[in-house]
């Protein structure tokens, strides 16, 4: 069902005016309360609201007398609330029924299937994306029934390239006769309570990966610090057997990258040259090196 089908039902009119100077009806108190608004207006609230409601392409506006309401909440994750100089209140699309596409897109998290949630400042889409043509047509085919329940859209992309393809049912609204039912077509979970269990299995799951890769990263930092230890010692041992000053400069120790490395400095052309050679001796590069600088800010070290 396409969401302009709503508001044609309840008679929300289709404003040609972009901007309106004056609230239509600025002493009519509206049935709807600072908690409504500041959680996502919902469908039903719409549609006893008792006052008018103008449309437009991005969002609705509510005429009448509105209450006070933090018009800095963030409805569905952005600013879709916009309290105008007239009185009226600006409700982008996005907010309507958030509490209940929030439900949704947590639903389809927690179940771990094929529809994968994507929230935007345009609301909420579910997005499946397949490899073989015939298996995405198939799987909208079979959407269908939960496209039904919701003010929408169901349409299908081809990726470029060849990538694949993405089915996506895009929600705008959706009554709350049809929530649980819509969920149970798209996910499998029955009641909030499933929705709980699933949710506390897939924390304790990612946190027990988060465990294992935590220790794994441990040991990794301790195997390289083990060996950088033992470069170092290597190098120093290197550099008491070469103790005497060499007749262009000094012997270095250079931290790059995390490596301890040796370079040994001279004078070719009247330019000073840094000849670099890694903890076994081999030759790395031989190029300008801007030593002094290098030394003063801490990324060479004289061990002479």
């Amino acid at each position: 069902m396409k969401t302009n089908d709503f508001f044609d039902k309840f008679e929300c009119k289709k404003d040609d005016k972009a901007r309106r100077v004056l609230n239509v009806a600025p002493d009519k108190p509206a049935n709807v309360t600072a908690d409504e608004l500041e959680n996502g207006m919902t469908l039903e609230a719409l549609q006893g609201i008792g006052v008018p409601v103008l449309r437009y392409s991005t969002q609705i506006t509510i005429h009448g007398l509105i209450p006070a309401f933090d018009d800095r909440k963030r409805v569905g994750g952005y600013h879709n609330l916009i309290r105008n100089g007239n009185g009226s209140v600006g409700v982008k699309y996005g907010a309507i029924d958030a509490a209940k596409k929030n439900l949704i897109a947590r639903s389809a998290r927690a179940a771990n299937g094929k529809w994968h949630p994507c929230v935007d400042s345009s609301g909420l889409c579910l997005q499946a994306t397949f490899k073989d043509r015939g298996e995405a047509i198939a799987f909208a085919e079979a959407a269908k029934g939960a496209a039904s329940m919701v003010y929408g859209s169901l349409h299908g992309i081809c990726l470029p390239w060849g990538a694949g393809y993405v089915i996506c049912l895009f929600i705008g609204a959706i009554p709350q006769e049809s929530l649980w039912p819509f969920i149970l077509s798209v996910t499998g979970i029955t009641c909030l309570a499933t929705l709980d269990v699933k949710e506390a299995a897939r924390k304790a799951e990612q946190e027990a990966k988060d465990a294992e890769r935590q220790v794994w990263i441990d040991a990794h930092n301790a195997e390289r610090e083990a060996e950088q230890a033992a470069k170092l010692a290597l190098l120093m041992e290197k550099a008491v057997k070469l103790n005497a000053p060499i007749a262009s400069g000094r012997l270095l120790v250079l931290r790059n990258t995390g490596d301890f490395l040796i370079a040994k400095l001279e004078t070719i052309k009247g330019r000073m040259f840094a000849e670099v050679e890694s903890g076994l001796g081999r030759k790395l590069c031989k190029d300008g090196f801007p030593w002094p600088k290098s030394l003063a800010a801490g990324r060479v070290y004289l061990i002479n």
